[in-house]
């Protein structure tokens, strides 16, 4: 993983983070195949007539959208097999050569398949010694630090307000197991989430008869509170989504978990429903229908066939 900024000025906005797999060969045989294997999967390169080849990936090159190295190969992090030699809240002490342990294959190692990629001195593969094309190393130089301020996400957060007007908030949010979580509804008193086993976290709260317009939830475990705030809406549950071939009719319906507010609903694209129940001449539909409504909620739905 690395940090830099998209041009070779140090701008704001312009700050990017990606994940890397480069893989170099230099002095090998011209217009041969080489192999690596590493950590994180397998990749292939051709020399070219110098028998030299760089082949690199990067992942995540957008500005500010730090989530795209995600979708990157570099997950989980590698890190010291056990020693107590390892700095504490460290992965490894960025010098040292050292075992490592962490690969999603269970490969915790470097290993080039090719004519001619060993050399005198180099080490054998293991499970392949004295075989000239193959060279093996599990020696490696980690350098980074254990997160401590780990954070919340807020992955939802609607509220559902009965007939006569009382009113629940439900958050839901993400953040490592083990955490403290807390929210708070439009400023108020701080509850706590249930959660920790797994990555997920819950609280629903009555707020009694005041939809709240956002919700704040904090990670009481990080050293540092970094409050996260979003918007409450209300439930989209879409009950009914039909074509009728015959017909040329297409059926939505759909509610709202606001049953006092009763707010309007409408299918994008399409156009509102009355009441519950839309009902749209088409003479083909789409493949799924979304249902927006007034009150911030939304949800999509896969349309089914009925004749």
């Amino acid at each position: 993983m690395e940090a830099t900024f998209a041009t070779e000025d140090v701008m704001d906005g312009e700050q990017i983070v990606f994940g890397r797999i480069r893989f170099r060969v230099r002095d090998g045989r011209p217009e041969t195949t080489y192999t690596l294997t590493h950590p994180y999967g397998t990749v292939q390169a051709t020399t070219d007539e110098r028998g030299r080849v760089t082949a690199t990936e990067d992942i995540g090159l957008t500005p500010l959208d730090f989530t795209g190295a995600l979708g990157g190969q570099i997950a989980p992090f590698l890190q010291w097999t056990p020693d107590p030699a390892l700095p504490e809240g460290y992965i490894g002490d960025g010098a040292t050569e050292h075992t490592i342990t962490g690969s999603p294959f269970n490969t915790n190692f470097v290993l080039v398949e090719g004519t001619g990629a060993g050399t005198a001195g180099a080490d054998s593969d293991p499970n392949d010694p004295g075989n000239p094309d193959k060279v093996y190393t599990d020696q490696f130089v980690l350098q980074g630090r254990i997160a401590t301020i780990h954070g919340a996400e807020i992955t939802r957060a609607v509220y559902s307000r009965a007939a006569a007007g009382a009113v629940m908030v439900e958050v839901f949010a993400r953040s490592v197991p083990g955490q403290q979580l807390g929210v708070s509804l439009g400023g108020g008193p701080e509850t706590p989430l249930q959660g920790g086993n797994t990555p997920n976290y819950l609280s629903r709260i009555s707020a009694g008869s005041t939809v709240p317009t956002q919700v704040t939830v904090t990670n009481r475990t990080d050293p540092v509170a970094l409050p996260v705030t979003v918007g409450v809406t209300d439930a989209v549950a879409i009950t009914q989504a039909d074509y009728d071939s015959t017909n040329q009719t297409l059926t939505v319906s759909a509610t709202s978990s606001d049953q006092s507010g009763a707010p309007a609903l409408t299918v994008t694209g399409r156009g509102g429903l009355s009441g519950p129940v839309g009902v749209f001449a088409l003479d083909a539909p789409p493949s799924t229908v979304t249902v927006v409504s007034a009150a911030g909620g939304t949800s999509t739905a896969i349309v089914r066939i009925v004749a």
